[in-house]
């Protein structure tokens, strides 16, 4: 049996500021999104958990991820992205991350064909933790991300 990637907590108690940080970086960035390892979804979030994402279409929850992150990876096979976190800051049950996010997108991503070019794009995070897993998240894409549109092809196609 191999070990898991991550130390394991006891997670019937809610974290300090210092422990979701560090949980967040390791599970839910380096792990979930950047490596795609959908073990550490039980670990990382909570079963009740709740998205706020303008990006996600209707509400997302627990069961919805592995899916997204596999159709995410699809567009973004291993190697060719990475979400980077550039600011990470902690109070009580929040945890809140400026990320920067770069790929080469190789197949279709919401809904758009491969444009064979390189994505970029900022987000910014706010998690509430219980119990050591993100029970709430609000993420909102930060700027104008006209450069992530115009490399999706799909700048043209938007509304002003």
């Amino acid at each position: 049996m191999t070990q898991p990637a991550y130390e394991a907590i006891d997670t019937t108690r809610n974290l300090s500021p210092a422990e979701n940080k560090a949980r967040y970086r390791k599970l839910y960035i380096e792990e979930m999104w950047n490596a795609g390892n959908m073990a550490v979804v039980d670990e990382i979030i909570h079963d009740e958990v709740e998205y706020h994402q303008p990006s996600f279409e209707g509400d997302t929850r627990k069961a919805d991820l592995p899916g997204i992150i596999q159709e995410f990876h699809k567009a973004f096979p291993a190697g060719s992205f990475s979400f980077t976190i550039e600011e990470l800051v902690a109070e009580d049950d929040w945890v809140c991350a400026w990320l920067s996010f770069i790929g080469d997108q190789k197949d279709e991503f919401c809904g758009v064909p491969s444009a064979g070019k390189t994505l970029k794009f900022t987000v910014l995070g706010f998690y509430r933790f219980k119990e050591g897993k993100v029970i709430e998240c609000r993420k909102h894409n930060v700027g104008d991300n006209i450069d992530f549109f115009t490399a999706m092809g799909i700048r043209g196609q938007l509304g002003s």
